[in-house]
């Protein structure tokens, strides 16, 4: 073996070792400073959902747009929510109404139906989810940028195939990819993740993407989900349409 070959192969060693270094590094940071929220300090927070849904087909047809709110307290010992009473009446009516006449809207009654405790904790606590698809995924690469005039960090990882149930069957997702923004100070700014996937009932098959975008806020040991958009569309011969909801958290004291 020359010393030239030699050289070559030594050089293509550092350079495997130096990135996987680089990813270790990268994805290992994340992980440690996402474990840093605990999410166990006292806070009030208002949640808010505006949902809608545009779909027709043969497996769903709905036409809706609604909205709701709660005032949510987090504590050590756990997680409260309130709703107003003239939104419960709302939601209560709508969902009395079109049981007996589908074409009656129903959009507040949806929006409420979202507003599972499962979902708000995450929108109070973001850091466990965001952590368990960082656990989950494989880093693909890292580059520098700017974003809303900030210097950040841009993490591209891929998360393996997954399937949910759906009103089409279900849903076997082929491509998943989490896209992280991170600070100077490593902590994420923002979140995208992307899947595409396909959904069957017999012969009949439908394409859906799915589109998750999260912006993260800090309130003292909570990374919130401030704002989080979730945005489906689903297109074939037996179904089209969309369906999105948008979260927002609004901490005591902060616009």
């Amino acid at each position: 073996m020359t010393r030239a070959l030699l050289r070559s192969l030594a050089i293509i060693i550092c350079l495997d070792m130096a990135a996987t270094s680089l990813e270790a590094d990268a994805v290992t940071e994340l992980r440690t400073i996402l474990a840093r929220f605990r999410g166990t300090e006292s806070m009030k927070a208002t949640v808010e959902i505006t949902r809608s849904r545009h779909s027709k087909g043969r497996f769903q047809n709905d036409e809706f747009e609604g909205s709701a709110s709660a005032e949510v307290e987090a504590s050590p010992e756990g997680m409260r929510a309130a709703y107003s009473r003239s939104l419960l009446s709302r939601a209560a009516d709508e969902g009395a109404a079109h049981q007996f006449d589908s074409r009656r809207r129903d959009g507040t009654f949806n929006a409420m139906a979202e507003m599972l405790p499962e979902t708000l904790s995450s929108l109070i606590d973001a850091a466990p989810s965001l952590l368990k698809l960082v656990e989950r995924s494989r880093f693909i690469e890292q580059h520098n940028g700017v974003d809303h005039g900030r210097k950040v960090r841009f993490l591209t990882l891929d998360l393996p195939p997954s399937g949910s149930g759906s009103e089409a069957g279900e849903i076997a997702f082929h491509e998943d990819h989490l896209t992280v923004s991170v600070g100077a100070d490593g902590v994420p700014l923002n979140a995208e993740r992307i899947r595409k996937g396909s959904a069957g009932l017999l012969f009949i098959h439908v394409d859906t993407v799915r589109t998750q975008v999260w912006s993260f806020a800090v309130r003292g040991d909570h990374l919130l989900a401030s704002r989080f958009e979730d945005f489906s569309v689903v297109s074939g011969p037996g179904q089209r349409g969309e369906a999105r909801s948008v979260w927002t958290v609004r901490p005591d004291g902060m616009p």
